[in-house]
């Protein structure tokens, strides 16, 4: 062999005649080899190889390439669109042409089948997917278990509309709805057909819960926690707090207008000012005015809607006269008084702007006008003034409920005197009102009790203003009234004012003297002022004769009272007249006579 080193073309090359270069021994050169192509049975030993388009062989073995980098512990085989992940020499996973996976082959699974670990140490597989029946499905229904695999049940009677209402049907014309029908109000609602006749609801606009039974809420339970109850309510006990009571709640005496001793319904309307018909009501009118106005018990019927209802039967009712112009100095008013003890012990805390009393009663007008009451301290050091505002409107029955709190400088004596007046104004001077702050207590002022009152009742002939359903109870809230038996009504009435009829009394002489001590029917407020109704005539009778005599009889047709004394139990009256025939220690009876000639009137009123 011959080695040939030339230059052609201006090239330097080393050649062999018979084309190969036999090289016996390690060749180190420094450069670049550069040849068509390289040949050899063995193994190229070098630092690294570059073979273009970004392949590089390095001496660790490794390939690396723009499109992949990284490590490799197995082998990666594609051919033909397919490419193979093989380990330990087994094929893991094929990915097809059109992109399918195959797992341990061509095992590609059957529609619908998903891959399913097996857990650690096992490979996945294929797995069919158990499908899920709903039967009966349409919009809205609920999906519930139906009892049997692989299948749920769409709810025809149960029901969510994707507006915050459920809807569950029952049986027959029973349902619940659970809705929310408004911004403000939500709850469940028990069905009857079409109609909630039955509800739990909760209203955000003040706060209440509310349960409705038979279409009408029978129980409303108040921000404030206090619950109104329609119905009777039942308990194994009942516990009432420091404030209220479940009986004697009413500090108004007669509110229902119940009992008039002076002049009952069936004796008519009687004129003039003050306790004149329904019994511990005044009416008051200050100066006389052209006409006395009349006061009266008046009958409600059915047609007092309102009251009726809450089962009144009678009004105080006063009727205006034919006036002339106001006087700036006149008033005309209803009022009534409360002993200041029953103040003092009712268990109100006065002093205390957070404890309250509530005030609730009817009034009717004949006449539209904004009319003012009044309470007024009439005990302690100052009294104080507490106006409130009566708007009707002619001929329409209204409730008022009057809140009031408590002040630091009340004072209520523990006495038997007036301690609170509560007025209701139908007229009213300039001199007498004016700007008094409504709804809250002030000093009085005879000249400033309540704002203006306008002159429209003052000024209508024959005007009428009525008032039943009085209530003065402690607590911030108004009770249903406290409604009472005439009889027990009656007794608190007669420790005002009572009517002594047929008095008479058994005794025995010791002079030609008679007497009568007449035992009241309840012990009064204080010692009576005591006045006789009719004519002033009393029949005596003398009795047996307990000496032994033979009886006698007589009997004396003119009376003269010498003397009288009287205390809150009782009145004693007795003559100084002769009585012809009745002798030293003869028993006797003297009395009025039977057909109610002679009444007598025991007086102790506020």
């Amino acid at each position: 062999m011959a080695i040939v080193i030339s230059g052609v073309n201006n090239n330097d090359r080393i050649t062999a005649s018979d084309g190969t270069i036999d090289l016996l021994s390690g060749v180190n050169y420094a450069g670049i080899i550069t040849a068509p192509a390289f040949t050899t049975p063995g193994n190229i030993t070098a630092g690294h190889l570059n073979i273009g388009s970004g392949i590089q062989l390095g001496n660790a073995g490794v390939a690396t390439a723009t499109t992949f980098v990284g490590n490799l512990n197995g082998n990666v085989n594609g051919s033909a669109g397919t490419l193979l992940l093989q380990t330990t020499g087994s094929e893991r996973i094929r990915i097809g042409a059109q992109g399918q996976i195959g797992i341990a082959g061509a095992n590609y699974g059957t529609s619908g089948q998903a891959l399913v670990s097996q857990g650690s140490g096992s490979s996945v597989a294929w797995q069919t997917i158990t499908g899920t029946t709903i039967n009966n499905n349409a919009n809205n229904r609920v999906i519930t278990g139906s009892g049997s695999a692989n299948t749920l049940e769409g709810e025809s009677s149960f029901t969510y509309d994707g507006n915050g209402m459920v809807d569950i049907e029952g049986t027959g014309a029973a349902g619940i709805q659970i809705k929310t029908p408004n911004n403000t109000d939500g709850g469940i609602y028990f069905r009857t057909g079409s109609s909630n006749t039955g509800a739990i609801s909760y209203l955000q606009t003040d706060n209440s819960m509310k349960f409705r039974v038979n279409s009408t809420n029978k129980m409303i339970i108040d921000q404030n926690g206090n619950t109104n109850v329609t119905g009777i309510l039942t308990a194994t006990a009942f516990v009432p707090t420091s404030q209220g009571a479940f009986s004697h709640r009413n500090l108004i005496i007669n509110g229902a207008m119940t009992v008039a001793q002076r002049r009952p319904a069936s004796a008519g309307a009687h004129q003039g000012e003050g306790y004149r018909t329904v019994d511990r009501f005044r009416y008051n009118v200050d100066p006389n005015p052209n006409e006395q106005p009349n006061q009266e018990q008046h009958v409600l019927t059915s047609g007092d809607t309102g009251p009726y209802e809450e089962g009144f039967r009678f009004s105080y009712l006063i009727e205006n006269g034919n006036q002339g112009t106001q006087p700036s100095n006149g008033n005309i008013e209803i009022f009534h008084r409360i002993e200041a003890q029953d103040i003092h012990s009712s268990g109100w805390n006065y002093l205390s702007t957070s404890s309250f009393v509530t005030l609730s009663f009817w009034a009717k007008s004949s006449v539209t006008q904004t009319f003012y009451g009044r309470l007024m301290t009439e005990t302690g050091p100052a009294s104080r003034n507490f106006p409130f505002e009566v708007d009707l409107v002619g001929g329409t029955w209204k409730k008022f409920i009057i809140k009031i709190p408590g002040a630091s400088n009340l004072a209520f004596t523990n006495t038997n005197q007036s301690g609170l007046r509560i007025e209701w104004v139908q007229a009213a001077g300039t001199d007498q009102s004016g700007t008094a702050p409504l709804n809250q207590w002030s000093t009085y002022s005879s000249t400033d009790r309540y704002p203006a009152v306008a002159s429209t009742w003052y000024d209508t002939d024959n005007a009428t203003f009525e008032l039943t359903g009085v209530q003065l109870e402690v607590g911030p809230v108004a009770t249903p009234f406290e409604h009472r038996t005439y009889a027990d009504e009656l007794r608190r009435c007669q420790r005002y004012f009572q009517l002594i009829e047929h008095a008479s009394a058994m005794g025995r002489t010791s002079t030609n003297t008679g007497g009568v001590w007449a035992r009241f029917t309840t012990e009064m407020r204080t010692s009576p002022v005591i006045n006789t109704m009719n004519v002033s005539t009393f029949a005596t009778q003398v009795g047996l004769n307990l000496q032994g005599d033979n009886a006698s009889n007589t009997t004396q047709s003119s009376y003269n009272m010498g003397s009288e004394y009287t205390t809150q139990r009782g009145m004693y009256l007795y003559d100084l007249g002769n009585f012809s025939g009745l002798n030293v220690g003869r028993t006797y009876v003297i009395g009025v006579p039977g057909n109610n000639s002679v009444v007598f009137t025991a007086t102790a009123e506020l």
